[in-house]
C-alpha cells in the first residue's frame, strides 16, 4: 500500500481553493495549514520520517503530485 506524505499542487493550475477541495474530494486530511513555495502549495498529511523511509513524488494528475513514502 502507497503512503502519502503530502500533496502538492501546482501554483499555476490551482487555487487554494481548489486545492481544499481536491483534498476533501480525495478524502486526504491535512495535519498543517497549507506551505507555499515558489512553485507549489503543499499540504502535509503525515509527518516525514527519513529515518524510516525513503520519499518519492508520484504524479496523480495534471499539476497534482504526491510526496510518497517507499
Amino acid at each position: 500500500m502507497t503512503t502519502f506524505q503530502a500533496i502538492m499542487f501546482d501554483k499555476k493550475k490551482y487555487t487554494t481553493e481548489q486545492a481544499r477541495k481536491f483534498l476533501t474530494k480525495h478524502k486526504f486530511n491535512p495535519i498543517k495549514r497549507v506551505r507555499i513555495t515558489k512553485n507549489y502549495y503543499r499540504y502535509r498529511l503525515k509527518e516525514p520520517d527519513e529515518t524510516k523511509y525513503i520519499y518519492r513524488i508520484k504524479h496523480l494528475q495534471k499539476g497534482v503530485m504526491a510526496v510518497v513514502e517507499i
